[in-house]
């Protein structure tokens, strides 16, 4: 049973998303995570997945937690607060304001419930149906059953129960399987029918139910709508100086949601933001010097990040890639002296990173790689890590583990966030190396 509901406008940076009611749980982390974007300055949408598995998750959490009953009500009534805001079928920004003290009975115009307003209906027949298809199978089936159930479907579980036997089995089969779980849920919501969580999320009657199934008592039920989220033209300032080329932001960008997706899905804002981009396509720099003059780039990003996006301004301009200079710290030059009389001869640049790179590739260990090209093996490692940063296919499983990464994690926040790698090193008792530490605390 999942409803996902699109959180409200607001100037956020793209579609911030969350699954299940985490980190949600409660209306005050609702607005803080919702308010996380905004870098850009930029529109942007929200989507909030929850469904009433996640409701009991966090119930039990409650129960289960070291805190008074006083404490665990209160948070039980915000967890329901958070709740009621999935399920209402009405303005969700006047309903999260509200919850501050900022009450207003215009609709915001903007939240999905405004731009889509649920078209309500009778349906008092389909929850008759619904209820009686519960009652028949003695309250012993879960929602994906009972749709079954009403669709007329021989699926196993409805053959070995014989539930097609039943005089409900196939009443709703003019129905979809999605727009019946849209409709017991609302059922659901409105005490019609309840989940049993501690019998496998079995649907049984409630105190309610009598009422329709006897009494003809109405059921106001609402059409389910698609949630789609809208495609935004990214707006620019207007810079007669230095226009945006928007063909080269369009491509920056694909390249920087690729990048997203080799980190591991990491947030695109984590690579460039959109503010970062638009500068980036204007200047459009085609050296690192030059690069680096970028908003929003600093000296690690250019490092991770910098030859791949300048290769894609340097293509779109038409431009060789075999002059680009070499990020400084991060070659080895042997040229002769320009000062020298003797012939000169080409200068010999080699980025130690991609020889690391091509090391690998040809299946050479970390240590047969220090031992090759006379480095330290720690050094190695470190080279090996930030190819991984940069997007490049490497493995690096045997060198740090998600573990490690979260052991580190934690005693950077419990030593308060040490700019020095030496008191995490000292803390977790030289364990773990330097390159990483330096690797878990870049990812945060």
């Amino acid at each position: 049973m999942c409803h996902d509901c699109l959180w409200y406008g607001h100037r956020q940076a793209q579609y911030p998303l969350g699954h299940s009611l985490q980190p949600a749980k409660e209306r005050e982390s609702y607005y803080q995570e919702i308010d996380r974007a905004g870098r850009d300055s930029a529109p942007a949408e929200a989507i909030l997945f929850a469904g009433a598995g996640d409701l009991k998750t966090y119930l039990d959490f409650i129960k289960d937690s070291a805190g008074t009953e006083e404490y665990k009500e209160v948070q039980r009534k915000k967890l329901y607060r958070m709740w009621e805001l999935t399920q209402t079928q009405f303005c969700r920004t006047n309903l999260v304001i509200g919850y501050f003290g900022e009450h207003r009975s215009t609709p915001c115009g903007h939240c999905d419930l405004c731009e889509n307003p649920p078209r309500g209906f009778d349906g008092t027949e389909l929850a008759q149906k619904a209820l009686s298809a519960c009652y028949r199978v003695n309250q012993n089936a879960a929602l994906t059953t009972l749709v079954q159930v009403l669709r007329g479907s021989y699926s196993p579980e409805v053959k070995a129960n014989q539930y097609d036997q039943i005089k409900t089995f196939g009443a709703g089969k003019d129905h979809s399987t999605q727009d019946w779980n849209h409709y017991i849920t609302q059922m659901v919501d409105q005490g019609l029918l309840a989940i049993d969580f501690h019998r496998q999320s079995k649907l049984s009657l409630t105190s309610l139910s009598a009422a329709v199934l006897k009494d003809g008592k109405t059921v106001q039920l609402f059409e389910p709508r698609e949630q789609t989220l809208r495609n935004r033209t990214i707006k620019v300032e207007d810079n007669p100086e230095q226009p945006v080329d928007q063909t080269l932001y369009e491509k920056l960008s694909r390249l920087r949601k690729q990048i997203s997706e080799e980190k591991g899905g990491v947030p695109a804002y984590a690579v460039f933001t959109n503010a970062t981009l638009q500068d980036m396509a204007s200047k459009q720099p085609t050296t690192y010097a030059t690069f680096d003059k970028v908003s929003g780039v600093g000296k690690r990003k250019l490092e991770q990040f910098g030859e791949r996006f300048i290769s894609v301004i340097r293509a779109h301009l038409g431009l060789s890639e075999n002059d680009l200079p070499p990020i400084m710290g991060e070659t080895e030059v042997d040229a002769a002296d320009e000062t020298d009389e003797r012939p000169t001869r080409p200068a010999r640049r080699v980025n130690t990173l991609k020889e690391t790179l091509r090391l690998l590739q040809e299946g050479y260990s970390t240590a047969e790689i220090a031992g090759q090209r006379g480095l330290t093996e720690n050094t190695v490692i470190e080279h090996v890590l930030r190819l991984h940063m940069a997007g490049e296919s490497v493995s690096i499983e045997h060198l740090i583990s998600p573990d490690d990464i979260r052991e580190i994690q934690a005693c950077w926040h419990k030593l308060e966030q040490p700019n020095a790698l030496r008191p995490i090193f000292e803390a977790l008792e030289g364990r773990i190396g330097y390159a990483q530490i330096r690797y878990a605390i870049e990812l945060l």
